[in-house]
């Protein structure tokens, strides 16, 4: 079950207790940049459906979770972090080619696509 907001705002650890959140020292002052923590696991969590083949690319192939895609980056967002990534580490031919036979070459482009309007929707 996701964690409080509260817990969400610590940044050091995700909604699911995994460390996350602290990104690189930036190369000009050696400060450390605040990232998202894990979208795919706290996509599963605000309603997207565990998708063996997908995973939590399946945000991104359908439209109607497009809004809880914002709304994960939103949520970062709002409790520091000053970095988010685009959530389509599972935009990939390999898991694309299984989904999508016929397809995958299209969809892999324009779910990339997608991942990124969303995260910018979301700044």
């Amino acid at each position: 079950a996701p964690r409080s907001q509260s817990t969400l705002n610590a940044i050091n650890f995700d909604a699911f207790g995994c460390p996350h959140g602290l990104g690189e020292p930036s190369m000009d002052t050696g400060a450390v940049v605040v990232m998202d923590g894990s979208m795919g696991r706290w996509l599963m969590t605000k309603g997207v459906p565990e998708d063996r083949t997908l995973w939590a690319a399946r945000a991104l192939s359908e439209a109607q979770y497009h809004p809880l895609v914002v709304e994960a980056h939103m949520e970062y967002i709002q409790a520091g972090a000053r970095t988010i990534t685009t959530a389509n580490y599972a935009v990939q031919p390999t898991y694309y080619r299984r989904a999508y036979p016929d397809q995958w070459e299209g969809r892999v482009r324009d779910d990339s696509a997608a991942a990124v309007r969303l995260a910018v929707e979301a700044r």
